[in-house]
């Protein structure tokens, strides 16, 4: 049994906007080979929201993880970076070669100043390959914590790994970063060929 949690929200939460990845688009992603599915909720109603989970602990074990985020277009204004690199993404993301990154960035052995200055590079690097190379690539913040979510396009997990080596933030500080990697899956996509794809 499938359980599509995407409408279950989206039809109880009129003031809920959900996109996964790219704009205002709906969609949402399951994680290959894990009973996970992601999703980038904006809430309006909070009472709402908590309503929907409600609802989705009645039909069994679901487990819920709500993190707050924002986007990395707002962050990095908020640490200097120019502003024609900050402006909304208006590319989504391709069907295949789907992969979710979660970064978790420390500082031991450097200044607060010194990680800013790092981290002002490595968002310029990142929006800079989108903004100029076309790099098909979103990114959030976790409020509050050093974590970056990041979605990205690889044609294989070979440059997925040659590109996280490349990364400001993990040529200066890569000692201090831990970086959890997924591939990733459109729900929608994962559904239908679950259904009808035969083994």
């Amino acid at each position: 049994m499938f359980l599509d949690i995407f409408s279950l929200i989206c039809s109880n939460l009129p003031s809920t906007r959900s996109s996964l990845l790219t704009g205002e688009k709906s969609a949402r992603g399951k994680v290959s080979g894990e009973s996970k599915i992601l999703s980038v909720i904006q809430v309006f109603n909070i009472i709402g929201l908590e309503r929907t989970i409600g609802g989705l602990w009645r039909l069994g074990a679901v487990d819920v993880d709500c993190q707050p985020i924002v986007s990395y277009e707002n962050f990095a204004r908020t640490i200097k970076v120019s502003e024609h690199l900050t402006k909304p993404n208006s590319s989504g993301l391709a069907k295949e070669g789907l992969y979710w990154l979660e970064f978790d960035v420390e500082y031991n052995g450097k200044s607060t100043d010194e990680l800013i200055t790092i981290w002002r590079k490595e968002a310029e690097a990142v929006l800079t390959a989108r903004h100029k190379e076309g790099t098909s690539i979103e990114l959030y913040k976790a409020v509050a914590q050093r974590k970056v979510h990041v979605f990205i396009n690889a044609a294989d997990p070979e440059q997925v790994d040659l590109l996280s080596l490349q990364l400001p933030i993990m040529q200066e500080n890569g000692s201090n970063v831990q970086l959890k990697c997924k591939a990733l899956q459109f729900l929608e996509d994962y559904t239908a060929r679950i259904t009808s794809d035969s083994i």
